[in-house]
């Protein structure tokens, strides 16, 4: 499990608060090796975010507390929809950043809270007690008509960022990085001091010499896109050789086993059987997420890259993968399984990955 080894942690017997952004599952997975470094370090961890974030806390660390944070409802607009759609769902936002507050307040008074760290989730701090950002966003990947805006998306960053006492960004120091101009800003005074701790996994390297599963897709992501790439899987993968797998991402489900054929669909897997599988196939089919990618460099995995439609940030990271030739990258809408496949089979591991320049 890859865990940072020059953080600060709050010394022993403190009441440290683990929160997560419940947007798809990498930022919740992604803190969990700093959760484990808590334990051990001897500090009492609660744990606090919404839906299917806070089911899979429950399963991880069914012996820790466990907090219910108000939703931030994101829904993420498509294409050139994709600003309009944020600058909509703006005040929605920053109502939930303010309940998150007032919530973070009360475990603070209530629970003793004495340290506090935000994956993504802007509300919860408190000027009282040590409050650490962590994030990858340090500016944003817009559509290619909003380019020019991008720059500008860093002072909006560093203003949500600006009252903790830290920023920390799962990556390299050295840019680009894995993250790019994502977690490498061009006015980084802007923000609070910035830790760059390296990439965060919950995942083992599994040596193994077969091959089970022709795929295995890793699903997550908000809905309605989650079960609308689930469907055009299950439909196209049925026409593909061999054996396929689909963990679906949907830890709040009762853990059954589905067959259907030579696909075999299950809600979630632990870490240690999810590396497994994952080891165990020809290529990884998966959106690409940042947290995802963490996973996959460990695992050394093959990978079909289909980014969630809109998010800029996946179809980003994913061109940077395809054009050094260590990812096989396609838009959903064009997506042709069996041809696709065979050319993610074909690229590079990502154990090899190491990008030129980035824009």
């Amino acid at each position: 499990m890859a865990t940072p080894e020059d953080i600060v942690l709050p010394p022993p017997g403190t009441i440290a608060l683990v929160a997560a952004l419940n947007w798809g599952m990498g930022h919740a997975t992604r803190c969990v090796p700093l959760v484990r470094r808590l334990q051990e370090n001897g500090c009492r961890v609660i744990l606090a975010s919404d839906g299917a974030a806070l089911e899979f806390w429950r399963r991880e660390f069914p012996e820790l507390e466990c907090r219910t944070l108000p939703s931030w409802e994101i829904r993420y607009a498509p294409g050139l929809w994709l600003v309009p759609g944020l600058l909509a769902g703006l005040p929605r936002m920053l109502h939930a950043i303010r309940a998150e507050r007032r919530a973070v307040c009360s475990l603070v008074d209530r629970d003793g809270v004495g340290w506090i760290l935000s994956d993504n989730r802007y509300g919860v701090r408190d000027a009282r007690v040590p409050s650490i950002l962590m994030t990858h966003q340090l500016r944003l990947s817009l559509p290619r008509p909003f380019g020019i805006l991008e720059s500008l998306t860093e002072f909006v960053m560093a203003g949500l960022a600006r009252p903790f006492r830290e920023v920390w960004i799962p990556d390299f120091a050295k840019a680009p990085g894995l993250s790019g101009k994502l977690g490498h800003p061009s006015r980084p005074s802007l923000f609070p001091p910035l830790r760059w701790i390296g990439p965060l996994t919950r995942m083992e390297p599994f040596e193994t010499t077969r091959i089970l599963w022709e795929t295995v897709s890793v699903l997550s992501g908000p809905e309605p896109a989650r079960s609308q790439f689930e469907a055009i899987l299950r439909k196209g993968l049925r026409a593909l050789p061999g054996k396929h797998l689909i963990v679906r991402g949907r830890p709040e489900l009762p853990p059954d086993h589905e067959v259907c054929g030579n696909i075999e669909a299950v809600p979630h897997l632990p870490a240690r059987e999810l590396a497994k599988e994952m080891s165990e196939c020809r290529v990884v089919i998966t959106r690409g997420g940042y947290s995802t990618l963490m996973d996959l460099t460990v695992l050394e995995s093959r990978c079909l890259l289909v980014p969630t439609p809109g998010q800029t940030e996946q179809e980003y990271l994913g061109r940077v993968l395809s054009e050094s030739g260590h990812a096989h990258v396609v838009r959903q809408h064009a997506l042709r399984l069996k041809d696709d496949v065979e050319k993610a089979a074909a690229c590079c591991a990502l154990r090899d990955f190491s990008p030129g320049a980035r824009e």
